[in-house]
């Protein structure tokens, strides 16, 4: 005890820094050291997809054409009967005989690499994802990675077409589908002029730091002065999209099936074929786009048709309801999921303007049928499908009037947050 005091009293005589110095000195020397041959477990660090980073080593790549999950499970190494006992287990989620090219899918395996992979993430849409896990017993299951919904205002005015107006957005072809899709009966697209506004607020669905989608919230469009409306509203958990009373944006059917420049030829009982080079009924309408413009379903219905043939090319026919009937002739392709039985929403894309069958140049010919006879479409008026209900407008006007102020005073202004 003596000669520690004396020791603390010479250290007190020296210069702080120094006393400092050799006071840490000692500290060292009398720490307890840790224990020889003591393992340091590693952190876990866990991917978006719940995989310890630390002991698997992934890989992304896509799905290419004609392969599935099984074929490149087996490639990898996967033995049969371990790939057969994934089939079973994910029987109620997925086939894994049926994949669709392009898809992402990663594959984890051990640090030492010498074994077969060990799990397989498959996505087959940017929030769903499928893992097939073989590190124990075989298991499968169904995991979502959380979608960030961002508010936000875009207000332009029209300086020559809507898709080259909305060019500031994340995404103007996903916003021009959805604004031809509420207000595709009411506003003739083609024939925006310069000068007209556009004013949206919507929200962009974020997945793993991407922008996935949007959904509009609440949409302007003012053409050759007049205003039209529409507002997401939701009623025991369906949603859809309403006017400033309350009525639904959606007519029965949209003007047209394409965003075209011109209607190159209309029904007719008469008309002289400029294939065949001669005269015969054209009982459909002929609207002339440059090749590869969308076509949407003018209506929600069941695909009937989807094919080849020797005078309408490509085509798709869909019926809506047990009354009404549609095609879509000379398509230069058909969209991936449009088959016989397909459930399509009106204004979702089933096909690409082409030229194919007897045809001169890229178009859509568009034939409607009521009651199995082809009539003319652009003689046709529908009305408003549906209104919400007296109890449903009060919130309805409330929610409406707040959004309303921002759509009808928002300066022109690139897209940002509200």
């Amino acid at each position: 005890m003596t000669k520690c005091r004396s020791v603390l009293t010479r250290l007190a005589e020296l210069p702080l820094a120094v006393g400092i110095g050799i006071i840490l000195i000692l500290q060292l020397v009398v720490a307890p050291s840790i224990t020889e041959g003591m393992r340091v477990e590693p952190e876990i660090r866990l991917d978006q997809y719940g995989v310890d980073v630390n002991l698997y080593h992934r890989v992304p790549r896509v799905i290419r054409r004609g392969e599935t999950l099984a074929s490149i499970m087996l490639d990898e190494g996967v033995h049969a009967t371990r790939i057969q006992q994934a089939a079973a287990g994910a029987a109620g989620v997925m086939d894994l005989r049926r994949m669709r090219s392009g898809d992402p899918i990663f594959i984890y395996s051990g640090n030492s690499r010498q074994n077969p992979p060990e799990v397989f993430v498959y996505k087959p849409s940017p929030e769903k994802y499928v893992t097939l896990d073989f590190r124990d017993s075989v298991s499968v299951y169904v995991g979502y990675l959380p979608v960030k919904k961002v508010r936000r205002m875009v207000s332009v005015t029209v300086q020559s077409d809507m898709y080259s107006s909305l060019s500031r957005v994340e995404s103007p072809g996903a916003m021009s589908m959805e604004l031809v899709r509420l207000f595709g009966w009411r506003v003739s697209f083609q024939h925006l002029q310069a000068g007209d506004q556009l004013s949206v607020v919507y929200e962009d669905l974020i997945v793993d730091s991407m922008v996935v989608d949007l959904k509009v919230v609440a949409a302007r469009i003012k053409h050759r002065g007049h205003d039209h409306f529409a507002f997401r509203y939701v009623q025991e958990g369906e949603e859809d999209y309403f006017d400033e009373q309350g009525r639904s944006v959606r007519g029965q059917f949209l003007r047209a099936p394409v965003d075209y420049t011109r209607i190159s030829s209309r029904y007719s009982l008469r008309r002289f074929h400029p294939v065949q080079r001669r005269y015969k009924a054209h009982l459909g309408t002929d609207f002339a786009a440059p090749r590869g413009t969308p076509v949407y379903s003018t209506a929600e219905g069941v695909v009937t048709r989807a094919a080849y043939g020797k005078n309408n090319g490509r085509y798709v026919r869909i019926r809506h309801g047990e009354t009404y009937q549609t095609a879509y002739l000379h398509l230069s392709r058909i969209a991936s999921d449009i088959r016989p039985g397909t459930r399509v929403q009106q204004g979702q894309v089933i096909g690409y303007v082409g030229s194919t069958g007897l045809a001169t140049g890229p178009h859509v010919c568009y034939r409607f049928w009521i009651d199995g006879v082809q009539v003319d479409p652009l003689r046709l008026t529908f009305s408003a499908v549906e209104a919400l209900p007296e109890s449903e407008l009060p919130r309805f006007h409330a929610m409406r009037d707040s959004l309303k102020q921002a759509l009808m005073f928002a300066p022109p202004q690139r897209p940002g947050h509200l």
